[in-house]
């Protein structure tokens, strides 16, 4: 399974990849994933992370915003999940994607939606 998701993050390092991940539903896809708390959601959280990246995860930012993914992402900014033996990830590499893909929503979301995301560092009393 892990192959699965590093051949996915390899193809979206091309950008004209992360428009046919959008159209395909793969925000959701990833968020249902991240919700499940299964063997997936390491691979889940990087993927995300590679479609989120740079200026042309501007469309992916904005659907994980739309799609109410602010609801998964930051309970593992609070706290990251742990690292999976099998495929040799640690809960380093996880908070690193975890922080890439919010720095990545920061920058990239625009109007509402980047307050939406700006409110969930001051929800529950600046939790």
């Amino acid at each position: 399974m892990e192959n699965l998701f590093s051949c996915l993050c390899s193809s979206l390092m091309f950008a004209s990849n992360r428009q046919r991940f959008l159209k395909g539903e793969g925000p959701h896809l990833m968020n249902i994933m991240l919700k499940e708390r299964k063997a997936s959601r390491n691979g889940a959280l990087r993927t995300l992370d590679f479609a989120m990246t740079g200026v042309e995860g501007k469309d992916n930012c904005q659907k994980i915003v739309d799609i109410l993914g602010l609801r998964t992402i930051f309970p593992l900014f609070m706290k990251p999940p742990k690292g999976n033996k099998r495929s040799g990830e640690t809960r380093t590499e996880n908070e690193e994607h975890v922080i890439s893909c919010i720095a990545s929503l920061v920058r990239n979301c625009t109007g509402s939606n980047r307050q939406r995301v700006f409110n969930k560092f001051t929800e529950n009393d600046h939790e």
